[in-house]
């Protein structure tokens, strides 16, 4: 058996407080006991008479579940908060470590987050507001989340129930107070299990709570609990879960209108009625309580079905949109996702995209599409769908010189010894040369006059004088320019041989 010192256990917080026992979230990690940790200590109100009889029943809770298979430890776990070691301080006993309740058994109410226990299903729909957990309850006021409820109760009761050894397995004080709901999916988790015993061990202790005392033990027909009184006690919560409303928690009978209607049919009216009769040997077992419920689950719910699914393209490139469709038939809601990285879309309208649903995986995958509803849901695969990428496109800045192989490579002659890279200018600017207008000859006209015995002669003979003096003057200019040209050239020259080659 597992002892655990207390120093060991780092900073408490407390999560709540019973007439017997403060309960804390461990603070440290204990590799003895891997995983998030409550530490149930009992009070030190507690006196020395009840306290020997408590702890010895904390080590045989821890005792009977070292003694199971890892396959069984498994299963329990699945379904209790079972003692996993004892805790001790200077040597002397006092308390148990037991797995903590994952955060979906918590429910927002007044005053913060509370364990969401059983006999909070029962409190009518103004209470509930009241108290500041109608909101978070909503899940669980539809029937078939109900009825799935209390069919995990059972498969709880079962399993504690089942032959280990040769021991039969007591559960005790099972009440409204004693399991833990979550809705997502429907689970129940029983605690207070320190209290679980052998029906042949005598000296146990296993108190009832009131509203729950069997009718034999009421009658002190007999002292001890087993497994019948489970079976009792088991159809009370059966009951009082399925119920909603003032009077729930002390209701006894499965056909009171507190129970919604059509939940239960006969048959299972009668087997609640035969749990919980006087008559011993009429009381069914844990195992047949679940299987009806189960079977009533079965019957009641209308999963959604997918009827088909597929991709638009199963290749494409990265980054581009693949289109999903779907058909389905009563569905609320449609998921897209995949196991690969996570990739998941959710609560999409069913019938809201004709063309289907556009999506971007950021790999390759699978891509798989759920229907869900109310009862349940289905999935399959839409496709596989692969990526492909754009090739690199490489743009060099210093590009490799092209060589045309018909051709003869060209070399250029090395000629920055003669010139210079480039045209430089002169540091001297050299000065352009005076012009000299040439001197044309006045033209006299007086003579063309005599002879001119028209205004059309006259005007012939002033054009052919301008014409004349046209053809001189260019002359005149184009030769002014030549030698003014051939003189910068030459001067031009001599700069740039004297830049290239410097005196020494």
């Amino acid at each position: 058996m597992i002892r655990i010192d207390k120093r060991r256990l780092g900073t408490l917080k407390p999560l709540g407080q019973g007439g017997m026992a403060q309960v804390y979230l461990v603070g440290d990690h204990i590799p003895e006991v891997p995983g998030r940790l409550a530490f149930k200590e009992l009070l030190p109100s507690v006196d020395a008479k009840n306290r020997g009889p408590m702890l010895s029943t904390m080590r045989q809770a821890v005792a009977l579940r070292d003694a199971m298979s890892p396959a069984e430890q498994a299963e329990l776990d699945l379904l209790t908060v079972w003692p996993l070691a004892m805790v001790h301080e200077k040597g002397t006993d006092v308390g148990m470590l037991m797995r903590c309740l994952p955060d979906d058994f918590f429910i927002d109410a007044n005053g913060g987050r509370r364990v969401f226990e059983f006999q909070l299903l029962g409190a009518d729909p103004s209470q509930a507001k009241a108290n500041g957990f109608d909101k978070s309850r909503a899940p669980a006021d539809k029937d078939l989340v109900r009825l799935a409820l209390m069919a995990r109760l059972a498969y709880a009761i079962e399993v504690i129930h089942r032959p280990r050894g040769g021991r039969h397995l007591v559960y005790g004080d099972m009440n409204l107070r004693n399991a833990a709901v979550a809705t997502d999916p429907p689970r129940i988790l029983l605690m207070d299990c320190d209290g679980v015993a052998d029906a042949a061990d005598a000296n146990r202790i296993q108190p009832n709570t009131p509203f729950f005392v069997p009718p034999e033990v009421r009658k002190k027909q007999q002292k001890l609990q087993d497994q019948l009184t489970d079976v009792y006690k088991l159809a009370l919560c059966v009951i009082r879960g399925l119920a909603t409303g003032r009077g729930s928690t002390q209701l006894d009978d499965p056909a009171s209108p507190l129970v919604p209607a059509g939940l239960l049919d006969q048959i299972g009216i009668d087997l609640l009625n035969r749990a919980l009769s006087e008559d011993r040997a009429q009381r069914p077992t844990a195992q047949e309580i679940k299987e009806y419920l189960v079977g009533r689950v079965l019957d009641l719910a209308d999963p959604p079905t997918l009827l088909s699914a597929a991709l638009s393209t199963d290749v494409t490139l990265r980054g581009s949109e693949v289109f999903v469709r779907w058909q389905h038939k009563g569905a609320k809601s449609v998921r897209i996702f995949s196991d690969v990285n996570n990739f998941s879309v959710g609560d999409l309208d069913p019938d809201g995209y004709p063309n289907g649903y556009p999506i971007k995986p950021p790999t390759a995958c699978e891509i798989r599409v759920a229907v869900v509803n109310d009862h349940g849901e289905d999935e399959g695969p839409a496709g596989r769908l692969h990526y492909y990428e754009m090739p690199p496109v490489q743009v060099s800045v210093n590009p490799p010189a092209v060589v045309l192989p018909d051709l003869p490579v060209m070399r250029l002659p090395r000629t920055h010894a003669e010139l210079p890279p480039y045209p430089l200018p002169a540091a001297d600017v050299v000065p352009l040369p005076p012009l000299h207008w040439p001197q044309v000859p006045p033209v006299d006209l007086a003579p063309a006059v005599p002879a001119a015995h028209t205004s059309k002669q006259l005007r012939d003979v002033i054009g052919s004088a301008y014409r004349a003096a046209d053809v001189g003057v260019d002359a005149a200019i184009r030769e002014m320019l030549r030698r003014t040209a051939q003189k910068l050239r030459a001067d031009s020259k001599q700069k740039a041989s004297a830049d290239a080659f410097p005196p020494p």
